[in-house]
């Protein structure tokens, strides 16, 4: 039985979640901005969490850290990294690779102008060839998903994930797509920061899905959960709601504990679960639009990207209740098993895990 009450576990974990690092909403997210000047100069600011990128470095140099190396203050123990830094960033001009350099200017952010507290701009200064059209950017010691912004002629943006590189990013702006290209663009953004990357929205997903693992219970709680998302994204998109991610990161993860923690001490579904899960869904859409917004969308691309995000965030939703159906399937003839061997232990990882994302996303680095 505990082989069995494992392999459920590991297929629903491995299943909805294959790259179990990234997440959605970690606090103090990266995000790369590339400036390049009418000298073919550019500048790339990396805006990340200190602590995490040293001890991201130090690993990837692959020996352990002397006294020496952990002595002095942050920007002098980066300053003694900075080959590694270099080794792991990639700017390409069209197809040539360009060799940035770092700049000794390393400062704080204000938890106000950042995506949450502790953040540190790491600078890079570069040239272009003459000519250049196109740019490619590729770290490979970031973690999770970041937008990157290209300031040029006008303004491009993408979102890529870890050490994959962005597509070539045009220094006179994106070439302009089709209504519907624009829109599928967005649709396939919503499911990816759902599958694989957004291990919180899954992990809640799942709560919902397994105190009744019934189809109508479990589209009753999805849709007051959409509909409450869909009315804080949309607010939040258009600048009329806005919260800090200081507040509603934490706030997301306790949400996904109290889920878990709830199916644990009741074993039914009862009436004020919807209202529970809308209530729950309205902090989720904060978290959603937070994606959305450090893209820095046009005003004209806002209708179509909440459309196409919130389509591709529920068939990623859908798709996590589908795999979830698949792997506990063999317990659902029997309600005391399925309890026991299905219900019991993953609502017990899953608060788990809220619970100390929780605890991690209040103290901060």
């Amino acid at each position: 039985m505990r082989a069995c009450r494992a392999a459920v576990l590991a297929a629903v974990f491995v299943a909805v979640h294959p790259a179990a690092p990234a997440q959605a909403h970690e606090l103090g997210v990266n995000r790369v901005e590339i400036t390049v000047r009418d000298d073919g100069r550019y500048d790339v600011v990396i805006v990340t969490n200190p602590a995490a990128l040293l001890a991201r470095l130090e690993l990837l140099r692959g020996d352990a850290a002397s006294m020496q190396d952990v002595a002095g203050t942050d920007g002098e123990r980066l300053a003694r990294l900075a080959g590694v830094l270099l080794a792991h960033v990639h700017v390409r001009a069209d197809d040539a690779e360009t060799r940035p350099e770092l700049v000794p200017d390393f400062h704080r952010i204000p938890a106000a102008q950042g995506t949450g507290a502790g953040e540190w701009a790491v600078r890079l200064s570069g040239h272009l060839p003459a000519g250049a059209e196109r740019i490619t950017w590729q770290c490979a010691f970031v973690y999770g998903s970041y937008a990157v912004v290209v300031r040029a002629r006008a303004v491009s943006v993408q979102w890529t994930y870890g050490s994959e590189p962005t597509a070539p990013m045009f220094l006179d702006g994106p070439r302009r797509l089709s209504a519907s290209a624009t829109a599928g663009r967005f649709v396939l953004e919503g499911f990816t920061h759902i599958l694989p990357r957004g291990l919180d929205h899954v992990l809640f997903v799942l709560g919902v899905f397994l105190l009744s693992p019934r189809l109508r219970t479990v589209l009753a709680q999805l849709s007051a959960f959409t509909v409450a998302h869909s009315i804080t994204f949309g607010l939040s998109m258009y600048g009329i709601v806005s919260l800090p991610s200081a507040i509603v990161e934490p706030a997301i993860a306790l949400s996904i504990a109290y889920v878990a923690v709830e199916n644990l001490t009741t074993s039914r579904l009862r009436s004020h679960r919807v209202a529970l899960v809308f209530a729950f869904g309205l902090l989720h859409g904060l978290g959603f639009a937070g994606a959305l917004s450090a893209l820095a969308l046009p005003r004209s691309q806002f209708l179509l990207a909440l459309v196409g995000f919130n389509v591709g965030v529920e068939a990623g939703q859908v798709a996590v209740v589908v795999l979830a159906l698949a792997a506990s399937a063999p317990w659902h003839r029997s309600p005391i098993h399925y309890r026991r061997f299905v219900l019991v232990p993953s609502s017990i990882a899953i608060g788990a895990m809220g619970l100390l994302w929780t605890i991690a996303r209040v103290v901060g680095p």
